[in-house]
């Protein structure tokens, strides 16, 4: 085997650890969430109403915005799309930790699920 076959082989591998690592991140992120939805309500003295935009701002950003960012990927190309995703996906994390109240949670929430939509438009179109 050559350094170019080890090399092609190398990068295949890398893909494959990014989108398993990215496929892992999205359903672990929404079944945590309502673990914690308890904790969280009182937390914030929230009421179910809010609660449940928690959950959804997340689902809806991502529902809404995965097409969209599948085409803007064709066009741009996959790959920076999905380093861009992981990264927003990662300060809409570490930004839902420091929230002080619920409408920021649900901003955050919101801001997680563009990132959402952009790694879930791309991950397995990087197979």
């Amino acid at each position: 085997m050559d350094s170019g076959e080890k090399k092609q082989l190398s990068i295949r591998r890398t893909t494959l650890i990014v989108v398993l690592i990215t496929s892992f991140m999205m359903p672990f992120s929404m079944t945590a969430l309502n673990i914690a939805v308890p904790i969280i309500g009182k937390e914030f003295h929230s009421s179910a109403i809010m609660l449940g935009w928690v959950i959804s701002s997340f689902m809806f950003c991502t529902a809404v915005l995965a097409v969209p960012f599948g085409r803007i990927a064709d066009i741009k190309g996959r790959r920076g799309i999905l380093i861009l995703g992981i990264l927003i996906f990662a300060v809409g994390s570490a930004l839902s930790i420091f929230s002080t109240s619920m409408p920021l949670l649900i901003a955050f929430r919101g801001v997680q699920g563009v990132g959402g939509a952009m790694i879930f438009a791309t991950n397995i179109a990087m197979l």
